[in-house]
This record gives C-alpha cells, structure tokens and sequence, in this order.
C-alpha cells in the first residue's frame, strides 16, 4: 500500500511529495501458534510447579516456627532456632518472589 503525503494545495508544481511504503508481515501460519500455544502451557504448568513447591516451603517454615518456639511443649524449649527461624523468613521471601 502505497501513500502519497503532501501539502493542502495540490494544485502547485513545486509541492514536495514523499511516498511511504507499507508492508505487512505475517505474524505466522498455524504452526507458530500452536508453538507459541504450547510454550504458554509449558510456562504456566511450570509456574504452578514453583508456587505449589514454594507454598510448600512456607508450610514447613512456619510449622518448624512453631515447633522451635515451644509453644508445643512445658516451657519455652530453644529459643535460638525459633530466632534463627525469624532472621531466615527474609531472605526465604526475597528468594521466592525471584523465583516467580
């Protein structure tokens, strides 16, 4: 498609004119969106893997949480791994938000 770009007045001989070539490309046949289609599914299959294995992870996190706090048993039980616990939860999370 070709357009012809000029100033209001037509009529004049001494208008300068540009011609401006338009070309369409194909975005692909069939066959690359079925690819495109298929790398989608692979994304989305393996950021399901990730978020149920670090949901996982925060599961066990808060769960060892609890457990080294002692709130589970007489007393208080050991309170450096319940602290050791709280200064990791940082640096889990940071991990985790890369990862997705």
């Amino acid at each position: 498609e070709r357009i012809r770009k000029g100033s209001q007045n037509d009529d004049d001989d001494d208008n300068v004119t540009s011609e401006v070539t338009i070309k369409y490309i194909d975005n692909g046949g069939i066959r690359m969106i079925k690819l495109r289609g298929f790398y989608t599914l692979v994304a989305f299959l393996l950021d399901g893997f990730l978020f149920i294995f670090f949901v996982d992870v925060i599961m066990h996190f808060f769960f060892n949480l609890v457990v080294d706090s002692g709130v589970n048993q007489a007393g208080l039980g050991k309170s450096h791994g319940f602290i050791a616990m709280l200064l990791a939860f940082p640096t889990i999370g940071i991990t985790m938000l890369l990862g997705l």
